[in-house]
């Protein structure tokens, strides 16, 4: 069997598509983009959460001097936060210049490691009749460790960012105005602690975030591998008409995303 003939074991249309297939410029743009108008969007509340959990006052003394608000009622909290709706954006510079870069590293080492990976673990397990091995359970664990890879990669850039930003939200005015910026952050933080500074927690942030992307991209990629391989018996193909059976493989794609997704979440 050749090379070309093996890579295509997902279906009869060839979905097993290879990173080195996929324009990484489309990819990536697309995918910048989308990152920056949820990380945009979402991050007024995670300014409230991580100042909920760090400071005793309550949520409202973001849009404060730092002082606690005697009064609660809703529509002085929602005038308030329309007034001061720049202070619920603070760290999300940071978090844009360094998150975009770590999910390259995550989807670039994610994608290179699990074809290599899974490669070299069809050549070291080929069947009998000397065919490359891809039973769901190899291309599940080429999936795992690949993900596991790419969490810890990830996380050389996702931690700093992460200690930043986080410092950048519970400053009070004062300080904020004085030293908030990224750059005088990083300063102090090297200044008074060294690089490490910049990394604590990130034993633990590999314990929770390498574990998961494990389980995730182990169960996604066999999964999806079996699914794409099985789902041509229970829908039947041999298809005369083309565009019958284009139309019938992009269903298929479809289901087999869905259920993917909802399967590597619940094992995640």
């Amino acid at each position: 069997m050749s090379r070309e003939n093996d890579d295509k074991s997902l279906g009869s249309h060839g979905t097993n598509i290879k990173w080195s297939d996929i324009d990484k410029v489309k990819f990536f743009g697309i995918g910048t983009g989308l990152y920056t108008a949820i990380t945009i969007t979402l991050h007024p509340i995670n300014v409230i959460k991580t100042r909920q959990q760090v400071l005793t006052d309550s949520f409202q003394n973001i849009i404060t001097n730092g002082n606690a608000v005697t009064s609660s009622s809703s529509s002085s909290s929602l005038a308030n936060i329309v007034r001061h709706v720049s202070k619920l954006y603070r760290g999300v510079g940071i978090i844009l210049i360094l998150a975009i870069p770590a999910r390259g590293v995550y989807i670039g080492t994610l994608e290179n490691s699990r074809e290599f990976i899974r490669n070299f673990l069809s050549d070291s397990f080929k069947n009998e009749n000397g065919t490359k091995s891809k039973t769901p359970l190899l291309v599940s664990i080429s999936g795992g460790i690949a993900g596991g890879v790419a969490s810890m990669a990830a996380q050389t850039l996702a931690v700093p960012m992460d200690i930043i930003s986080q410092k950048q939200m519970v400053m009070n005015e004062k300080l904020y105005a004085e030293s908030g910026s990224a750059i005088n952050v990083i300063s102090n933080a090297v200044k008074n602690e060294g690089w490490r500074g910049l990394y604590r927690g990130f034993g633990l942030s590999l314990f929770t975030s390498l574990p998961v992307g494990s389980l995730w991209w182990g169960t996604y990629s066999g999964a999806q591998h079996y699914l794409m391989n099985n789902m041509s018996t229970i829908h039947g193909i041999g298809h005369t008409n083309e565009a019958s059976s284009h139309h019938e493989h992009r269903f298929r794609s479809i289901v087999v995303q869905g259920t993917v997704h909802i399967i590597s979440g619940l094992s995640a």
